[in-house]
């Protein structure tokens, strides 16, 4: 049985590469040695800027499955109320 029989505005989607497309892009996300690669790219592309802080990837300890980066101790972007206490400006962070 297929979908398209069911609903005629599928008739015009190519499903099956649709779904294998997503499964793709899925296993990249999932793949921590790109996010490790893409962590890095980032990190090199705002080398320059004081206000950014991106911490180090280690390689040499994170494989597919698990990444191991540098701790940061922070604030986290939902704390808004802990903003005040520690001096900083909800709108320069936005």
């Amino acid at each position: 049985m297929s979908l398209e029989k069911h609903v005629p505005d599928l008739g015009h989607a190519d499903l099956v590469n649709i779904v294998n497309e997503f499964d793709q892009s899925i296993h990249r996300e999932l793949s921590f040695s790109t996010e490790a690669s893409s962590i890095e790219r980032f990190g090199n592309n705002l080398r320059s800027d004081p206000t950014v802080y991106v911490p180090h990837c280690y390689r040499k300890y994170s494989t597919g499955k698990v990444l191991t980066m540098e701790f940061i101790e922070g604030t986290k972007i939902s704390e808004v109320e802990r903003f005040e206490e520690i001096d900083l400006d909800p709108k320069l962070i936005a």
